[in-house]
């Protein structure tokens, strides 16, 4: 239940997840992301792929089988195969459930929040997480550079490597 207040907090509050109206753009990606899901840590999980109106190349999930892809990632994309292992990592830290654990732990050691028991409080704790962030450079600065552990992003890779292989994709 959490996790799913913080998805639709995350959304909410970032205002950067405006989805574009090309639907035959959309259904490809979900194809593709559908096939890999499939071979996912999670393959019950029911997954939605959503490409952003975003210039900037960049792909995530803020949990809750959402995950994001950026039109501007898209364009230097090369091949079917480089979406699926894109596709594969993110789906990784989504089944994982990277996001949640970060932003605990984030809203932890920056705000003292050990528990929300509402969305409205959740909603609150992170806008008193990005006020920290403003007050602290330092500790903005190091979760923009770094935003999941290194641990997470080996996780999400490995993962990844073997979801694309199994979806019938070439990992390299």
């Amino acid at each position: 239940e959490g996790e799913v207040w913080l998805a639709d907090a995350v959304e909410k509050q970032s205002g950067v997840f405006e989805p574009i109206d090309e639907k035959a753009i959309v259904e490809y990606v979900t194809q593709v992301g559908n096939n890999l899901a499939a071979y996912s840590v999670a393959p019950k999980k029911r997954y939605r792929f959503i490409v952003t109106d975003e210039w900037r190349s960049d792909a995530m999930t803020g949990g809750r089988g959402r995950i994001y892809i950026t039109q501007g990632m898209l364009l230097r994309l090369e091949s079917e195969d480089e979406l699926a292992a894109l596709l594969a990592h993110e789906i990784a830290h989504d089944a994982f459930s990277h996001a949640a654990k970060t932003v605990t732990r984030q809203l932890f050691w920056l705000t003292g929040t050990r528990k929300v028991k509402t969305p409205a409080a959740l909603e609150a704790a992170l806008l008193k997480l990005f006020s920290e962030y403003e007050k602290k450079p330092l500790a903005n600065i190091t979760e923009t550079v770094l935003g999941f552990s290194r641990f997470d992003e080996l996780e999400a890779d490995r993962a990844a490597f073997y979801n694309t292989y199994k979806a019938g994709y070439n990992p390299q």
